[in-house]
């Protein structure tokens, strides 16, 4: 066995380069170092650490000409966004100088400008935090999210103007429909004496009075967070004190002094902060956003079939990863190189999905869309655990859809014109008359069919052996109709791919 698996491991090497074999070496020898630190809660000052160490920005010449600050102040902002000025502001509430709750972290001011009011950031000589907030604004200005937008900012004070989000908070929406979340309602329940209120405790207030208010709100706003991700922002602040919701725009998060920008979404250090992120989401608008730990309970489902092992990346896969005759080791051994020039753009239809493994991966390289047959109702459930791992790892969406059906049964349903009709290892389950009926009905929706064949099954399996056979599917599809059929895969290999072009 041991023999057999350097064997592959070698396949792949001389294949694929050093890059699959070494990397998946790693992810299975030091998981502790690849995978568990990713879902270990206690370790979240390792995971910050991993943050600013591996993958923060912190170089300023993306900040660009400093413009100084300007405007004529005309308020302050208090401890619980509220607001101390002679002028209203839309979604403030303004109090007096006797309520006011000094900030415990930076100062916001507001100031009039020609080109409308602002928010003046002062950062109390925390330097990280300036850095951190002027080049996430910047990041999310240029990838469009919707965000204050910088108008100027001084190194030499740490003071950052930005754009007023003129709408009201979460938070003053929710103390207005009840909810007692605010620092001077928690300081004078608590008393001199009484027992500290925690954030648990504001959090559940928050939910209970937002689930009144409008449960969509939270899909929205995870939606939102989905994006700044996607611009390779993470650390920004959720809570219902730094959301504002705009008629037009929707939510608006408004604080990002501990934001981290990444070069990469791909690195350990990204998926660990938007783990951070998507964590503390689920606890305080009570989501089910998928994490970490979340991701690895649904691959073990996923892997209960043991059909197709799945190599998700940074720690997540499931058993058998290293073999190159199924699932992602198949797909990075051979059928991406083959498939890849073909599937780009392309509508594609899958027969015989299984878990979902070689279409999602057809999606996640380039593909535009798949529709999947599977005739197995337990296995197009899994599929679709599947492909919500891989929006989840890949964060985008990915246009996957599973039917449970026959593959012939549904070939025949099939009305338009698609670009490549796929079989990996599954066509010949079928009777040869069917084999036949299939392949002409391939024919007439696709100009490309893709099969991919089997030529080690065993001969105790019947007349299987000879269909999954390579010759014998050639000689099928020139006889459906297919002017050419062209044979991919390196001697010896298992696996070949037959491509059928009409």
């Amino acid at each position: 066995m041991v023999l057999n698996r350097l064997k592959s491991a070698l396949r792949i090497w001389q294949a694929r380069g050093i890059g699959y074999p070494v990397v998946f070496l790693i992810r299975s020898v030091f998981p502790a170092v690849t995978r568990a630190p990713l879902r270990r809660p206690g370790l979240g000052y390792v995971k910050r650490g991993l943050n600013r160490m591996l993958s923060a920005r912190g170089g300023r010449a993306e900040f660009g000409v400093e413009v100084p600050v300007h405007g004529a102040p005309v308020g302050r902002i208090d401890n619980d966004g509220r607001l101390l000025s002679p002028q209203p502001f839309a979604g403030f509430h303004r109090v007096t100088e006797a309520e006011f709750v000094a900030r415990r972290r930076f100062d916001l001011d507001i100031r009039n400008t020609p080109n409308g009011p602002t928010v003046v950031k002062c950062y109390r000589r925390d330097r990280q935090a300036f850095s951190r907030e002027l080049e996430a604004l910047r990041r999310l200005e240029r990838e469009g999210v919707p965000a204050p937008r910088v108008v100027g900012f001084e190194r030499m004070s740490l003071t950052l103007q930005k754009t007023l989000v003129q709408a009201p908070t979460l938070r003053q929406i929710l103390v207005d429909r009840g909810a007692r979340i605010l620092t001077c309602q928690i300081e004078e329940e608590a008393g001199e004496e009484g027992p500290k209120i925690d954030h648990e405790e504001v959090w559940r207030r928050g939910r209970e009075a937002l689930a009144e208010l409008d449960p969509a709100i939270p899909g929205q706003l995870a939606l939102l967070l989905e994006q700044i991700h996607n611009a390779g922002v993470t650390g920004a602040s959720i809570t219902f004190g730094n959301v504002c919701l705009d008629e037009d725009l929707g939510p608006v998060l408004i604080d990002f002094d501990k934001a981290q920008v990444h070069r990469r979404t791909s690195t350990l250090a990204f998926a660990a902060g938007r783990d951070h992120d998507r964590r503390l989401f689920n606890r305080i608008y009570g989501s089910d956003l998928l994490t970490e730990t979340g991701a690895a309970r649904l691959l073990k489902e996923v892997s209960s079939t043991g059909y197709a092992p799945l190599d998700l990346g940074q720690g997540l896969f499931t058993k058998g990863c290293w073999s190159i005759d199924s699932g992602t080791g198949r797909w990075e051994y051979l059928n991406r190189r083959v498939l890849e020039p073909i599937i780009q753009g392309s509508r594609i239809v899958d027969l015989g999905s299984h878990n979902g493994v070689m279409p999602l991966l057809m999606l996640r390289d380039g593909a535009e869309a798949v529709v999947a047959f599977e005739r197995n109702l337990e296995s197009a459930r899994i599929s679709r655990l599947t492909h919500r791992l891989f929006e989840w790892r890949y964060h985008q969406p990915f246009d996957f859809r599973v039917i449970n059906n026959d593959m012939l049964a549904g070939l025949r349903s099939l009305r338009g014109e698609f670009d490549v009709i796929t079989s990996f290892c599954s066509l010949y389950y079928l009777s040869e008359v069917e084999m036949l009926e299939a392949a002409v009905l391939a024919r007439s929706l696709a100009p490309v069919f893709v099969v991919q064949a089997k030529t080690d099954t065993r001969a105790g399996a019947g007349s299987k052996a000879i269909k999954s056979g390579d010759d014998f599917l050639k000689d099928l599809l020139l006889k459906a109709g297919f002017s050419t059929v062209e044979r991919f895969g390196p001697t010896g290999y298992s696996r070949p791919i037959l491509i059928a072009l009409r």
